[in-house]
């Protein structure tokens, strides 16, 4: 991961911090451990969906994403359903930014978010038509249900639609980046297999 990053936390050194900002009240550690994080995959969902954003924005929904995990967010987190709490907290900054474009464009009057299909799944495509773009995507999706494992699943849906490579997946999900760019490899040559119930 970048430099920027501190330390990633383990289980116990996540509860910790966990448990000190909902029982103490002491969240300050929590979002210096996390902001440049969250900074990060703000950005990162600007720019798959390929919104011209600020540095102001950015800020902003930084402030919105931590304010939603001090709103009854982490008292939601459940250490037991598999997920980091990093993972937890990049869950709700990707969603509250993609929520927050989608709400720009809406009111600006432009074309609702354009999907990109990794280009390693399926062949360029030329259609700018954002109802077959949604369509294959659809339908990747659908056989991705099919055809592959709990774990490949996870990870091809971050890759492709959250828009993580195998080191962010790694450190969303708790796993090595080995298995995760294995996974990711694994989930792509089996849906390769399967080409034709998409395109």
């Amino acid at each position: 991961m970048s430099k920027n990053y501190k330390k990633r936390l383990n289980k116990e050194q996540e509860k910790k911090l966990l448990d000190d900002c909902l029982k103490k009240k002491n969240c300050e550690e929590l979002v210096k451990q996390y902001l440049i994080l969250v900074q990060k995959f703000i950005k990162k969902t600007f720019k798959k969906y390929n919104y011209y954003y600020s540095e102001l924005e950015v800020e902003d929904l930084s402030q919105d994403v931590f304010l939603k995990l001090f709103s009854g967010a982490l008292e939601k987190f459940d250490f037991n359903k598999n997920l980091s709490l990093s993972g937890w907290i990049i869950m709700i900054a990707v969603r509250t930014t993609i929520n927050y474009i989608i709400l720009i464009r809406n009111r600006d009057g432009k074309v609702s978010i354009d999907i990109d299909v990794d280009p390693e799944i399926a062949p360029v495509i030329d259609r700018t038509d954002t109802i077959e773009r949604y369509k294959l995507l659809i339908s990747i999706k659908k056989t991705a249900l099919k055809v592959l494992s709990k774990r490949e699943k996870e990870v091809f849906n971050l890759h492709c639609f959250e828009c993580m490579d195998y080191k962010e997946i790694a450190y969303y999900l708790g796993i090595s980046e080995n298995a995760s760019s294995t996974c990711l490899s694994r989930a792509k040559e089996k849906l390769w297999q399967y080409k034709d119930l998409f395109l």
